[in-house]
C-alpha cells in the first residue's frame, strides 16, 4: 500500500514539474534600438512602442489560411521535421495523451493546433515545425 501511495506522489510531483516548466514566460530577445533607427523608412510604425513588435509582425503562422499553412509546412528541412516531432512529444504529451498523427488528416490537426499553440506557448517557428511532423504522419 505504501508503494502504491509513494508513486502516486511521485507522479503527482513530476506532472507538476512538467505544468511549472511548461508554463514559465519565455524571455524575449532584447531588441537594440539603434539598428531600428538605421531602417526608420520602412518601420515608422513599428518604433511607437517596443510591445508591439510581436504584433508588428505581416502574418503569424497562425495566422495563415489552411492552404498557406500547408506550402509553408511542405518545404521544411529535415532537421526541422524531427525538431517538430520533439516539440510534439515534448510539449504536447505534457498536457495531455499523445494522439497518434496518423489519427487525423492535416486540416483536422490544424484546426486542433490552432487553440493548442496558444495553450502550450508554442513559438510560431515551433508551431510551423509541429505542423510539418503532423503533416508528414497524418491521414491522407
Amino acid at each position: 500500500m505504501n508503494s502504491i501511495k509513494q508513486n502516486r506522489i511521485a507522479l503527482l510531483l513530476f506532472v507538476v514539474a512538467c505544468f511549472a516548466l511548461n508554463c514559465t514566460p519565455k524571455a524575449k530577445p532584447a531588441s537594440s534600438g539603434t539598428s531600428n533607427s538605421s531602417s526608420s523608412n520602412s518601420s515608422s510604425s513599428s518604433s511607437s512602442s517596443s510591445k508591439s513588435t510581436g504584433s508588428s509582425k505581416a502574418t503569424s503562422f497562425d495566422d495563415l489560411s489552411a492552404e498557406a499553412k500547408i506550402a509553408a509546412i511542405s518545404n521544411l528541412s529535415d532537421g526541422e521535421y524531427h525538431n517538430g516531432m520533439t516539440i510534439y512529444q515534448a510539449k504536447c504529451g505534457t498536457c495531455h495523451e499523445l494522439h497518434e498523427p496518423g489519427s487525423r488528416d492535416i486540416g483536422g490537426w490544424l484546426r486542433v493546433m490552432h487553440p493548442m499553440s496558444k495553450k502550450a506557448k508554442l513559438t510560431d517557428q515551433e508551431h510551423k515545425e509541429v505542423a510539418g511532423y503532423l503533416y508528414n504522419n497524418c491521414k491522407k
